[in-house]
């Protein structure tokens, strides 16, 4: 069965999910130009997790 969707749902849904993406990128862009922020390796990680 397919659902239709109005053009302005698909609209509003690609915008949604593209601010949603814009902002994980301006958090990691500042996080990784943040000199006072922790650098680690993905071992480390894993290692702190108890991977």
């Amino acid at each position: 069965m397919t659902i239709e969707r109005s053009k302005m749902y698909i609209i509003r849904k690609v915008i949604e999910s593209y601010l949603r993406e814009y902002v994980d990128y301006l958090v990691a862009t500042e996080r990784l130009n943040d000199k006072d922020d922790e650098i680690i390796s993905s071992d480390e990680m894993r290692n702190r997790l108890a991977l």
